[in-house]
């Protein structure tokens, strides 16, 4: 099910912001054309991402339905122990970098779903010290980022997307909620600003728990950017935005798990 709700020619209407806010999207704007620019450059650096081939290369045809590090990671990783009585839900997601001696390290979870879960996913992918092939640029081996998907999933229950909607709608409620009691001029305005605040942090945090089940949703980040705008945190609303951005411009969201061949399923 989709979560985009928006698009990004409707964020200004949207998020009411005061003339000085408004330059934050003038930028965000040029972003978009900076990007264009980098893209343009890089294409006359011919770049190989590093691949992975397991214990030795195989001789027999790949299997296309998913990419072979997440075989390895469905074939070697299981629920960890420690969460056998409450089995967390979510995607991982883990971020390494492959040196030039196929040797795997500097590990940053980037989406978190349980402590756990997020260490037997770098635990597995630790395992796979010299299965790489590195990545080279212009012929030359260099070390490069990886990013891999792991999907933590319960029989029999709702499936991930399910449970990130339902996040995602309650977080759209209370922000409609603050901004309403934003408006209530019975209301001092004292009280106004801590109520509406509380909204606004309680959206935030189903927010949170949805992106826990769906990560790198550019709907998710939107309503993020506006919590964090009503709240005034500039900082954390330009942040959000530009991951928005980065997102809709690359084309990402969850399409790159739309056939699951970059999403490793560990099931319960």
């Amino acid at each position: 099910m989709n979560l985009i709700l928006t698009k990004w020619d409707s964020i200004s209407n949207n998020l009411k912001l005061p003339v000085m806010k408004k330059l934050l999207l003038i930028i965000m704007v040029g972003f978009l054309s900076l990007s264009l620019y980098a893209q343009k450059e890089l294409k006359e650096t011919k770049v190989q991402p590093p691949h992975f081939r397991g214990v030795i290369i195989e001789k027999e045809k790949p299997v296309v339905e998913k990419s072979p590090i997440c075989r390895y990671i469905e074939k070697e990783l299981v629920y960890p122990q420690e969460v056998k009585d409450f089995f967390p839900e979510g995607v991982v997601v883990v971020q390494f970098t492959v040196n030039t001696d196929a040797s795997v390290s500097d590990f940053v979870v980037t989406n978190s779903v349980a402590y756990e879960l997020d260490n037997s996913v770098i635990d597995c992918l630790k395992g796979t010290n010299g299965m790489w092939i590195p990545g080279k640029v212009n012929g030359n081996y260099a070390a490069m980022e990886k990013k891999v998907y792991v999907k933590f999933d319960i029989l029999d229950t709702p499936s991930l997307t399910e449970l990130a909607l339902s996040s995602y709608n309650t977080a759209v409620k209370r922000y409609q909620k603050g901004t309403k009691i934003q408006e209530n001029i019975n209301l001092a305005e004292n009280k106004r600003i801590k109520k509406s605040e509380r909204r606004f942090n309680r959206s935030l945090n189903h927010l949170d728990l949805a992106t826990t089940y769906k990560p790198n949703d550019p709907s998710i980040l939107f309503w993020q950017a506006r919590n964090y705008n009503q709240l005034g945190d500039i900082s954390k609303m330009n942040e959000k935005l530009e991951q928005y951005l980065e997102i809709i411009n690359a084309q990402m969201a969850m399409e790159e798990f739309k056939d699951g061949y970059d999403l490793a399923v560990i099931i319960h």
